[in-house]
């Protein structure tokens, strides 16, 4: 079962890369994943993210899951 947005957030800071159904669908995304790369946030589009508000607006507040390579 999948986390909500902010675990899925501290996982990364675990060193954990983690995907949404939303993002493997999506075939313009730049990256299948969010992580932690150099103390910051990296959203799919390899931008630093600053906050969770796109996600929740994408319907994306739950059913985070760890990505597999």
């Amino acid at each position: 079962m999948g986390v909500n947005i902010m675990k899925a957030v501290q996982m990364t800071m675990g060193g954990t890369k983690m995907t949404h159904k939303h993002i493997l669908n999506n075939g313009n995304t730049k990256f299948n994943f969010i992580c932690c790369k150099d103390g910051k946030l990296i959203n799919e589009f390899g931008e630093v993210l600053k906050d969770t508000k796109p996600y929740h607006a994408k319907d994306m507040k739950t059913g985070w899951e760890p990505y597999r390579d």
